[in-house]
């Protein structure tokens, strides 16, 4: 079994670094070379003896994990482009052959203990949730006082939320990702479950069309979160009465965890976790606080004369500053892109299904989302404008990316 574990890891690095599976970058790779990799993928998983079909699928380490994961991904959600075409443009999956309709996407989310269920920290039996309301009231009341100083209009409550999740207060939302490695690092790497438990590390990928057909409703990050958008993460609203149906909806694959294994991103290791030093202190902040008396003012003038004095004590507030807010919307913009990509490959706007998918994309997105699609629509028309001399194939399908993003918004 040690050799079976080290040719899939040997396997796992090449996928993500030779290949560059998984990079920010759109990469293209021939058909020839496409097929050679997932052949070998495909018997490496083959030789564990597993029954792949099965749910839950138990995998004999980490890396067949994402092997599978990754597998599954090109194979099954993208297969029109592999059999149809001669080379592929991808971000986990973009068809460069832009007359294929939608296909099927997935979202992921890496657990340490497989014998959790896919449940929101608000719904934990030991939660305090009075605390974690103020804790949520507190953190999005000065998390959106910092980004005033920046952006100058406010987000959706769930936009400030999704960050608070993030950084570990007790909210109603679930992390999940769209790449498969990062939810088997979590899960892989996360804190481990009493001695005596005997539960896998597990991660749930939920498909596209399963999540349509369940009431759940996908957050993007706002744009300070930018170590989310590494990490390709996301979030799903969730009810309590949803989290059985939830969890039937995932396919489960367990595995044993594994403290040593990495992230690949441009060829490279990668660091999921990197500081945020002003979220890190609006968090500590929060924590604190929210064991005072202090009460946040029921005007949002009155909020910002009382935060004031408070954000002022943050000690990296310049961390996030108005000569930064030009470069930081950009990325945010390039990163939102690349998620959208990678949730819904780009359909001819010609074809039927296009609007439909996009005004579904739409419905999807909490409110806080509007602007996000609007920033992204005009980015996508801005990088048109540049390609159109250089890459024309390029050009259109940022083009057509843009208009449905924008009929979206007129729904």
């Amino acid at each position: 079994m040690k050799d079976k574990i080290r040719q899939a890891k040997e396997l796992y690095e090449r996928l993500y670094q030779t290949l560059r599976y998984g990079d920010s970058q759109l990469r293209t790779l021939s058909k020839a070379v496409i097929d050679n990799m997932l052949e070998e993928v495909r018997d490496c998983l083959v030789r564990t003896g597993a029954d792949l079909e099965t749910n839950p699928l138990r995998l004999p380490s980490a890396y067949h994990a994402a092997l599978y994961l990754t597998y599954n991904q090109l194979t099954h959600a993208f297969a029109p482009a592999f059999s149809d075409t001669d080379f592929i443009h991808y971000t986990l999956g973009i068809p460069l052959d832009q007359s294929k309709t939608f296909a099927e996407s997935f979202i992921f989310r890496g657990q340490s203990d497989c014998c959790w269920p896919p449940k929101a920290g608000i719904y934990r039996d030991d939660v305090n949730v009075e605390k974690a309301l103020r804790e949520q009231q507190l953190f999005s009341a000065m998390l959106q006082h910092a980004i005033l100083h920046v952006f100058r209009f406010p987000l959706e409550e769930i936009g400030y939320l999704s960050l608070a999740q993030h950084y570990g207060l007790t909210t109603n939302l679930l992390d999940f990702t769209v790449d498969p490695s990062v939810a088997v690092y979590f899960a892989a790497t996360g804190k481990s479950p009493p001695a005596h438990a005997i539960c896998d590390a597990v991660v749930y990928a939920l498909e596209s069309r399963k999540w349509k057909s369940t009431r759940v409703n996908i957050v993007l990050p706002p744009p300070i979160g930018q170590r989310l958008y590494e990490q390709r993460g996301l979030f799903i609203v969730i009810q309590k009465s949803d989290i059985a149906a939830l969890r039937e909806a995932c396919r489960e694959i367990h595995f044993p965890r594994c403290p040593d294994f990495k992230i690949y991103r441009d060829g490279a290791s990668f660091d999921a976790l990197p500081g945020e030093p002003l979220l890190e202190d609006i968090t500590h902040w929060t924590r604190r606080t929210a064991l005072t008396s202090f009460t946040l003012p029921p005007s949002p003038a009155q909020q910002a004369f009382a935060l004031e004095p408070h954000y002022e004590k943050l000690p990296n507030r310049t961390s996030l500053s108005r000569t930064h807010a030009e470069d930081l919307a950009e990325r945010w913009a390039e990163r939102s892109t690349d998620m959208l990509h990678r949730l819904f490959s780009v359909p001819d706007p010609n074809q039927p299904d296009g609007e439909r998918v996009f005004g579904h994309l739409y419905s999807l997105g909490a409110r806080h989302n509007v602007r996000l699609y609007r920033s992204l629509a005009v980015n996508a028309r801005d990088v048109a404008r540049q390609l159109s001399s250089t890459n024309p194939d390029q050009a259109s399908s940022q083009l057509a990316f843009a208009r449905l993003l924008e009929d979206a918004l007129l729904e």
